[in-house]
């Protein structure tokens, strides 16, 4: 993690989060008896910044010292990701107990006074661009030495960086028919913290004869691109490219950031899902009905018999309601 600036102050911030990175329940290294010290941080903590600043005391940096007597006393924090080499180092400024026995358990509001920082300009650049750490392997070693440089303690830590699921497609259904001229696609959304808002981008193409889907999505001019800035859902417009009859269409989500730079896996993209178009006559065109926006959803009408009364449409089947959940996990529940 060469860059751990994405902040405002930057090499201030960038201090406190470096700390923050070394923690996952580490080994204990002792090189001086009078001293020990360990980490414990999650295994899997989040990618984003955000997350980091808004819970600074998940993870802490435990500090034992068994003597007696007056000690000053530095820390050097040195954190090696795959890819990137050493990212970060960093020497905090001089401490000192007065006496002894003394032990310190330290988030990363407590250590942030560096001294001297040395980090990586490329990973900086991408923490910078993208709000969040690359998905990797880390580890982190914070050693305590004394005023005149000798080795009293250090501890280590791995930990790794894995970011949150891309969207996933649930309407139309895969390989599916459809028969109104304003279908709605849906797809879960993406976890993220609530400050970082999430753009979708749709993107349709009509299938040629032979072709897979990703073909057609790689080689096809799209019929539908469209941002969808935070919902996850897109009714097709009447001014959109008409769908034709019995033409097959390949269809996709990628979720960005406001800067289009992916914030999931598979560089935010969803599966490749498709469906043919059929309208036959006399038939009503409608496959989801809003029940309460941005919470609630009738889904798979195009399933059920729709007669339109002119004043009212009679549905007769069975269908699906999906509710958001609060905890961003779509629910879906037989109707």
């Amino acid at each position: 993690m060469k860059n751990y600036l994405i902040i405002d102050n930057g090499i201030s911030k960038m201090r406190r989060i470096i700390f923050v990175l070394f923690l996952t329940f580490s080994s204990l290294f002792a090189q001086d008896p009078n001293w020990n010290s360990f980490i414990t941080f999650p295994q899997y903590p989040s990618p984003y910044f955000s997350d980091w600043e808004r819970n600074p005391d998940f993870g802490t940096f435990n500090l034992n010292y068994l003597g007696t007597d007056p000690v000053e006393f530095y820390f050097e924090v040195i954190v090696n990701v795959d890819g990137y080499g050493e990212a970060i180092k960093g020497r905090t400024a001089m401490r000192e107990f007065l006496s002894g026995p003394q032990m310190q358990v330290l988030t990363f509001n407590d250590i942030s006074d560096w001294k001297s920082t040395t980090y990586n300009k490329d990973l900086e650049r991408i923490v910078l661009q993208t709000g969040k750490l690359p998905e990797s392997s880390y580890s982190i070693c914070v050693t305590t030495y004394a005023k005149d440089g000798t080795l009293l303690t250090d501890a280590c830590t791995d930990f790794d960086i894995a970011l949150p699921n891309p969207p996933q497609l649930i309407s139309p259904e895969n390989e599916g028919s459809i028969n109104i001229t304003q279908p709605t696609f849906m797809w879960n959304i993406v976890s993220t913290p609530p400050e970082l808002a999430v753009y979708y981008q749709l993107k349709i193409v009509e299938m040629l004869d032979g072709q897979t889907t990703f073909r057609a999505l790689e080689a096809n001019i799209p019929i539908v691109t469209a941002e969808v800035p935070t919902k996850n859902l897109y009714t097709y417009r009447l001014d959109d490219y008409p769908l034709k009859q019995n033409h097959s269409y390949a269809w996709q989500v990628q979720a960005t950031n406001s800067e289009g730079v992916p914030i999931s896996s598979n560089e935010g993209f969803s599966e490749i899902w498709q469906f043919t178009y059929g309208s036959p006559a006399g038939e009503v065109g409608i496959d989801t009905l809003m029940l309460i926006e941005d919470f609630a959803y009738l889904i798979d009408l195009d399933q059920l018999d729709v007669t339109d009364n002119n004043t009212f449409l009679n549905l007769d089947g069975s269908c699906r309601m999906l509710v958001k959940g609060i905890d961003g996990i779509d629910k879906f529940i037989d109707v």
